[in-house]
C-alpha cells in the first residue's frame, strides 16, 4: 500500500511537472508565431484589423500563460511541501527497512546461537561419551585442561562462525544496497523516458482543464496522503518502540553471554597461568644447569687458555735462551774482531817504531787503549759467560718444571685410581648395606614371629592352669572308688604339671633368646618330671611341632608383599627383592609421597594407562595399579630394602614398574634395584627374563661429559694449575730479583771507579787531538797536561 501511494504521488508530481513545462513551451511558441505573423503580415486595408485580430489572440494567449505562471508559483510551495512529505515518507520507509532487516539479522544471530549451542552440548556429550566408553574417567567427572582447551577452540572456531554470519548478512545488505541503487537508475531512466512521452501531449485547453482537475484531485489525495501518512508514522513509531525494547533485551542478552565467556576465560587463564608457572619452574631449573654447564665450560676454557700460556712461556723462554745463545756468539764475533785489531794495532806499532821515534807516545796511548779493550772483553766474556749460566739455569728450571709436571700426571693417575676404588668401596658400602638391611627386616619377622609364639606358649600355659585347676576340682567332687582312679587322676595330673613346666622351659628359652640375655634362672625340676614318660614327651613333640609350624606360618605372613591380595594358599609365582637408596636430605616417607607401582599386562591394568600416561592425574595411575606401596613407611634407614611376592593370580606374562611422585618431592638421587630372587613352578630362573629395552643401555660417555658433573676433578685440575703457575711466577720472580741485584752492583763498581766507559766513535773531533775508539775524556786530559808539562828536576 505504501509503495502503490509513493509510486502515485510520484506519477502526479512528474505530470504536473511536465504540464508546467509543456505550458511554457506552448507559450513561447504562440509568442514566436505572433511575432512571425507580425513580421510577414501583409499591407491591406484588411491588414489592422488581422492585426487587431493577432493582438487580441496575443493578449488573450498571454492572459492565459500569465494565469498558467500564476497557478505554477502557487503550485510551487505546496510542491516543496510535497517534496518534503515525500522525502520524510521516503525516510521512514528506509527507517522501517532497517528496522526489518535488523530484526531478520537478530533472528538470524539467535538461530545460529541456537545452533552453536546445540552443537557444543552435542559435542560435550560426545566428548563425555568415548570418555566414558575408554575408561579414562567417570562420564560424570569434569573436563580436564586438555579437553578445557579444546572446548576453548570449539567455542572460538564458533565464534568464528558466527563472526562469518555477520559479515556475509553485511555482504547481503550491501548487495541490496547495490539492488536499491540499481532500482533507483532504473526509476530514473523511466522518469526521464515518462518526461520524453509528456513532452508528446498536446492541446493546451484539455490539458489545463486537466490540470485543474488534477490540481483538486492533488489537493484531496494529498489531504488523506497527510492524513494515512500521520496514521503511518504512529504506527511506525509504535513498531519502533518495539524494535529499540527488543534491541535492549538483546543486548542485555549478549552482555550476560559476554560475561560468560569471560568468566570462561578468566577461569582458562588461571589454570593456564597454573601451567606456566610450572613450566617456567622447570625452564628456570633447565636455565640454571644451562648455566652451570656454560660456568664449567668457561672454567675448562680459562684451565685450557693458562696451559696454552704456560706452553707460550715456555716458547718464549726457549727463545730467550736462543737469543742469549746469539748474543754470546755475536761478543764472541766482536772479541775476535778486537783481537783481530789489536794484532793490527800491533804490527802497526811496530812499524811506527821503526818508521819514527816520536811515535811511541801515541803508541803508550794505543797500548792504554789495548788495556781498555781487553777489559771490555773481559767484561763481555764474563758477561757471556753469566748469560750461559742463566741459560743453564733455564734448563734446569724448564727440566724441573717438566718434572713436576710429570709428578702431577702421576699424582693425576693416582688419583684416578683412587677414584676407582672409592667407588668399588662405595659399590662393597652399599651391598653391605643392603644385606645388613635385609638382616634387620628378616630379625625383625622372626622377633615379630617370636612375640607371637611367646604369646601362645603364655595362651597354652593359661589353658594348662584352667584345665589342672578343673581337674583338682572334677578329683575332689568325684571320691575314688578304687585304686585305678587314683592312679589315672595321678597320671593326668603329672602330664599336666609336665606340660605346663615344658611351656615355662620353651617360654624361658624364647625370652632369653629375644632379650639376648642368658638368664641365670633354673627350670624347676622334680623327681615326678625326671622320669622318662611316653605321653610326655609325646604331648611336647606335638608342641613343638606345632610351635615350628606357627613360627613358619608367621614368618610367611610377615614377608609376604604381593602384587594384589592373595589368599595364604595361592602359588608364588616368583619373588623379587626391591633396594632403594636415597640421597636426600628429609626422610623418604616425609617427602612427595614417592610410590612404587606395579602394573600386569591386562587391558583395564596396563592397557588403561599406557597410552595416556602423560594425561592422567597420580590417583588414576594408583587406581589402575596391582601394587602401590609408599616407599620408605616402614624404614627410618635411607637406604633400605624389601621383597614382592607375585602369585599365579596376577596375569603371568609381564609386569611392568613405575615410580610416581604425587606431590612436591625434595630433588636428590634415588636409586631403586629390582632383582628376581627365585621363582616357582619352573617359569624362570633368577635375574632372568627382565625386559632389556626398558634398562639404560651402557654408552661410551667421553672423559669430559663424565668429568662435567665431578666437582673435586675440577677442583684438582685447577689446583694443579695454580700450583704449576705460582711455582713458575716464584721462580721469574726469584730471577729479576736477582738480575736487578746483579744490575745495581755492576752499576755501584762502575761508578765507584771514576770512569764510565765509552764505546764506539765519536760524532766529531773536539780540537785538533785525535780521538781514538775507546779512549776516554780523562785519559785525554791526562795526556795532553803531560804533553804541556815536561818532567821536573830537583
Amino acid at each position: 500500500m505504501e509503495a502503490t501511494i509513493r509510486k502515485w504521488l510520484r506519477q502526479q508530481l512528474l505530470d504536473a511537472e511536465e504540464a508546467s513545462r509543456s505550458w511554457r513551451l506552448r507559450a513561447i511558441q504562440v509568442e514566436a508565431e505572433l511575432r512571425a505573423l507580425q513580421a510577414d503580415g501583409p499591407a491591406t486595408a484588411d491588414g489592422e484589423a488581422h492585426a487587431r485580430e493577432g493582438q487580441e489572440d496575443m493578449q488573450v494567449v498571454l492572459s492565459q500563460v500569465l494565469g498558467l505562471e500564476k497557478q505554477r508559483d502557487a503550485m510551487d510551495p505546496w510542491r516543496a511541501k510535497l517534496l518534503e512529505d515525500v522525502g520524510a515518507a521516503k525516510n521512514e520507509a528506509e527507517d522501517l527497512q532497517r528496522s526489518r532487516e535488523a530484526k531478520t539479522l537478530e533472528e538470524e544471530r539467535a538461530q545460529a546461537k541456537a545452533a552453536h549451542e546445540a552443537r557444543c552440548a552435542k559435542a560435550a556429550q560426545e566428548i563425555h561419551q568415548l570418555l566414558a566408553d575408554a575408561g579414562v574417567r567417570p562420564g560424570n567427572g569434569l573436563l580436564g585442561l586438555t579437553q578445557g582447551e579444546a572446548a576453548l577452540a570449539v567455542f572460538d572456531n564458533s565464534v568464528e562462525q558466527l563472526d562469518g554470519d555477520v559479515k556475509e548478512s553485511n555482504e547481503k545488505r550491501e548487495e541490496l544496497q547495490m539492488r536499491l541503487e540499481e532500482l533507483r537508475t532504473s526509476h530514473v531512466n523511466n522518469i526521464e523516458q515518462a518526461k520524453r512521452c509528456a513532452r508528446e501531449v498536446s492541446g493546451a485547453r484539455q490539458a489545463l482543464q486537466v490540470r485543474q482537475s488534477t490540481i483538486t484531485k492533488l489537493q484531496g489525495e494529498v489531504s488523506r496522503a497527510k492524513a494515512r501518512a500521520d496514521r503511518k508514522r504512529k504506527q511506525l513509531e509504535a513498531q519502533l518502540g518495539q524494535s529499540q525494547l527488543e534491541l535492549r533485551d538483546a543486548q542485555s542478552r549478549a552482555e550476560v553471554a559476554q560475561e560468560q565467556l569471560r568468566k570462561v576465560r578468566a577461569q582458562h587463564s588461571r589454570q593456564l597461568r597454573v601451567v606456566k608457572s610450572q613450566t617456567t619452574s622447570l625452564t628456570e631449573e633447565w636455565d640454571a644447569h644451562i648455566r652451570e654447564t656454560e660456568a664449567a665450560k668457561r672454567e675448562m676454557d680459562e684451565l685450557l687458555q693458562q696451559e696454552l700460556d704456560l706452553r707460550s712461556s715456555e716458547q718464549r723462554f726457549l727463545q730467550q735462551e736462543e737469543e742469549v745463545q746469539i748474543q754470546a756468539q755475536e761478543a764472541q764475533e766482536v772479541l775476535q774482531s778486537l783481537e783481530y785489531q789489536t794484532a793490527k794495532l800491533q804490527d802497526d806499532r811496530e812499524a811506527l817504531l821503526l818508521a819514527q821515534r816520536p811515535l811511541e807516545e801515541e803508541h803508550d796511548l794505543i797500548q792504554e787503549q789495548v788495556k781498555a779493550i781487553k777489559g771490555l772483553s773481559e767484561a763481555d766474556s764474563k758477561k757471556s759467560e753469566e748469560m750461559r749460566s742463566e741459560a743453564s739455569v733455564y734448563r734446569e728450571e724448564i727440566a724441573a718444571h717438566r718434572l713436576e709436571f710429570a709428578a702431577q700426571e702421576a699424582e693425576l693417575e693416582t688419583l684416578a685410581s683412587l677414584e676407582k676404588q672409592v667407588a668399588e668401596s662405595r659399590e662393597a658400602r652399599d651391598a653391605l648395606k643392603s644385606e645388613r638391611s635385609r638382616l634387620e627386616d628378616s630379625s625383625k619377622a622372626l622377633q615379630q614371629s617370636l612375640e607371637q609364639q611367646l604369646g601362645e606358649l603364655r595362651e597354652a600355659r593359661r589353658r594348662c592352669l584352667q584345665l589342672k585347676a578343673s581337674h583338682d576340682e572334677f578329683v575332689k567332687l568325684v571320691p575314688p572308688a578304687s585304686m585305678r582312679q587314683v592312679t589315672l587322676s595321678t597320671g593326668a595330673e603329672q602330664v599336666l604339671t609336665r606340660a605346663s613346666r615344658k611351656a615355662e622351659q620353651l617360654q624361658a628359652a624364647f625370652e632369653g633368646q629375644s632379650s639376648g640375655r642368658n638368664t641365670g634362672r633354673r627350670p624347676r625340676t622334680s623327681t615326678a618330671a625326671a622320669a622318662s614318660s611316653p605321653v610326655a614327651s609325646t604331648a611336647s613333640l606335638g608342641l613343638q611341632q606345632k610351635l615350628t609350624q606357627m613360627a613358619e606360618t608367621q614368618k610367611l605372613r610377615s614377608e609376604r608383599r604381593s602384587l594384589e591380595e592373595a589368599d595364604p594358599e595361592t602359588p608364588k609365582a616368583a619373588e623379587i627383592r626391591a633396594e632403594v637408596e636415597w640421597a636426600g636430605k628429609q626422610q623418604l616417607w616425609a617427602t612427595g609421597p614417592v610410590m612404587l607401582v606395579a602394573f600386569d599386562a591386562r587391558e583395564d591394568r596396563w592397557g588403561a594407562v599406557k597410552d595416556s600416561w602423560g594425561q592422567m592425574t597420580c590417583d588414576e595411575k594408583l587406581s589402575a595399579a596391582n601394587m602401590k606401596r609408599q616407599l620408605g613407611e616402614n624404614h627410618d634407614q635411607k637406604n633400605f630394602n624389601f621383597r614382592i611376592n607375585i602369585h599365579q593370580t596376577t596375569a603371568a606374562r609381564d609386569w611392568h614398574f613405575a615410580l610416581l611422585t604425587c606431590g612436591n618431592t625434595e630433588q636428590a638421587d634415588l636409586t631403586l634395584r629390582l632383582v628376581a630372587t627365585s621363582g616357582a613352578l619352573n617359569m624362570f630362573e633368577a635375574n632372568t627374563h627382565f625386559d632389556a629395552s626398558s634398562c639404560p643401555a651402557a654408552v661410551d660417555v667421553p672423559w669430559m661429559e663424565a668429568a662435567h658433573d665431578e666437582v673435586g676433578f675440577w677442583l684438582l685440575l685447577a689446583g694443579a694449575v695454580v700450583f704449576g703457575c705460582s711455582t713458575v711466577l716464584a721462580t721469574l720472580a726469584c730471577r729479576q730479583c736477582r738480575k736487578k741485584g746483579q744490575l745495581q752492583k755492576f752499576r755501584e763498581t762502575s761508578v765507584a771507579g771514576g770512569a764510565e766507559p765509552v764505546i764506539g766513535r765519536p760524532c766529531s773531533q773536539i780540537g785538533e787531538e785525535k780521538v781514538v775508539d775507546g779512549q776516554t775524556n780523562t785519559d785525554m786530559a791526562a795526556a795532553k797536561n803531560e804533553v804541556a808539562t815536561p818532567d821536573s828536576c830537583v
